[in-house]
């Protein structure tokens, strides 16, 4: 692929389009020249008759042939114009800078309206658009928060972009639209975000995570190591009269791998197995060190 820049311009065989332009361009001056002559015999014509030299009848013909002839100029000039585009359309120009992809013809392939796959694919990516979706739930809990689409919108914190390497992207980004219909199968809503790539890092097409910044206060955080999954439940093991008790918590992920932020299941004081909670038995009796 090329790099980023202002692509040059192609050009396709013009001669026939130079040309028609040449030959229309001419019949415009033909028809300049003709119209002036009859305008010349329609004012000399108008003055006989103010003189009762001519008939109305001859001067009737001379006005019809100085209308013929602005008419005779008025489709000249159009078709010049016709002419010039056509001309134009053997310079292929891209629409915007940006990357070429895959370039499907040569010099001298014949190409034309016809081909099915377009000469090339320009991608501008300057600026990038990435889609991700959020629940219809969290979607809600943002426009009960803001009262409006727009408000949501503006009120969204900056996002940041994982990118398949694990890394996080350098630039953050905003949230730009968020879709007004809920997807019946998945029960989540499409949201675009855009994201600056002045150095080209990110490619169309690519995947990543998005990262939603969450401010929390009085959280429970645990480490994930302390935690156990059956069948999609995740567990912990609560230390309970002094035996090991399991019990169901609800967790949200954090960004870094390693901690959960406890929704529900624990509160304030209670003491959890910190480490390889999934290899100690319901009711062990638990002694602290």
């Amino acid at each position: 692929m090329s790099s980023f820049g202002v692509l040059p311009v192609s050009r396709l065989d013009d001669a026939p389009s130079r040309a028609a332009v040449e030959s229309a361009n001419a019949n415009v001056q033909m028809m300049t020249a003709a119209l002036d002559k009859a305008q010349l015999e329609y004012n000399g014509k108008k003055n006989l008759r103010q003189k009762s030299v001519v008939s109305d009848f001859e001067l009737s013909l001379a006005e019809s042939d100085l209308n013929v002839a602005k008419a005779n100029l008025a489709a000249a000039k159009a078709a010049l114009t016709s002419a010039r585009n056509d001309l134009s359309y053997t310079e292929i120009r891209s629409p915007s800078n940006g990357v070429v992809g895959r370039i499907f013809y040569r010099k001298g392939d014949l190409v034309g309206p016809s081909i099915q796959d377009g000469l090339t694919v320009v991608a501008d990516n300057r600026q990038m658009r990435v889609y991700f979706s959020m629940t219809e739930k969290t979607v809600m809990q943002y426009l009960s928060e803001h009262q409006s689409m727009e408000a949501t919108i503006q009120q969204m914190p900056e996002l940041r972009l994982q990118l398949p390497s694990g890394t996080l992207y350098e630039h953050t980004g905003r949230v730009e639209s968020i879709s007004g219909v809920v997807d019946e199968r998945t029960g989540a809503v499409s949201v675009c975000a855009r994201f600056d790539n002045p150095n080209g890092m990110l490619l169309s097409g690519g995947t990543g995570k998005i990262v939603i910044p969450t401010e929390l206060h009085n959280a429970i955080v645990i480490p994930q190591e302390a935690t156990y999954s059956i069948q999609d439940k995740v567990y912990v093991m609560k230390v309970v009269d002094g035996k090991a008790v399991s019990t169901i918590i609800q967790v949200e992920p954090q960004n870094n791998g390693k901690e959960y932020v406890v929704i529900s299941g624990l509160q304030e004081g209670d003491v959890i197995i910190a480490k390889g909670a999934g290899f100690v038995e319901e009711g062990t009796e638990i002694v602290k060190s």
